[in-house]
């Protein structure tokens, strides 16, 4: 059997993660404010190195409706 473009399935790949200027855009925040509240401790984040990502379930999160 020979394997063409069409007969090989090609995964989805679902973002885990995004950096602090994406995730502002998500949320409709300035990267500025973003990064305050990470520093602070108020936004849950992953440190890889320097590097500092927001996982998905994070951003989720603070996108869902309060219950007052």
């Amino acid at each position: 059997m020979k394997l063409s473009a069409s007969t090989i399935a090609t995964p989805t790949v679902t973002r885990r993660t995004f950096t602090i200027p994406e995730a502002a855009i998500i949320v409709g925040v300035g990267k500025s404010t973003l990064y305050e509240h990470v520093k602070n401790g108020d936004v849950p984040c992953v440190r890889l190195g320097r590097r500092v990502v927001i996982p998905a379930h994070v951003i989720e999160s603070m996108l869902a409706p309060k219950d007052t």
